[in-house]
């Protein structure tokens, strides 16, 4: 009797599983009979039916998946990576202008802090050449 609960199983899991074809009557027919060891060799054929019917939808789903992961790539290599390419050629060429920018402000502060020490030197001499003129002008 456990055979035949077990057999009952896999009828069920093949229905669920959207399989049904002919040989699923010979389970039927099977299963009339009073004996499970009479069509023994009929459920196991069955059986080995299903599980073939089973595999070969499995390996259409796998196809379809294959199907799509290659699609997926090509999609990658003629879209997504280019534009990747694009993405960073822009920012290298971003950070080159940055770089330019940052460099142009600091010779620009380098040259004010050189005008600056001009005048405060000049400033020195006028106010000494000031100071020198009213000790000598008193």
């Amino acid at each position: 009797m456990r055979l035949w609960s077990l057999l009952l199983c896999f009828r069920n899991l093949g229905l669920r599983r959207g399989v049904r074809s002919s040989s699923a009557s010979v389970f039927d027919s099977a299963s009339r009979t009073s004996s499970p060891t009479s069509s023994h060799f009929q459920i196991m054929f069955w059986l080995i039916q299903l599980q073939d019917e089973v595999i070969f939808s499995d390996v259409e789903r796998l196809r379809m998946t294959q199907s799509n992961v290659k699609l997926l790539q090509r999609y990658f290599q003629a879209y997504t990576l280019p534009w990747i390419e694009r993405m960073r050629q822009k920012e290298q060429g971003l950070q080159r202008r940055l770089l330019r920018v940052l460099q142009q402000q600091t010779e620009a502060i380098a040259r004010l802090g050189n005008v600056l020490k001009r005048d405060i030197r000049d400033m020195e001499i006028i106010m000494a050449e000031d100071k020198e003129m009213t000790e000598n002008g008193s």
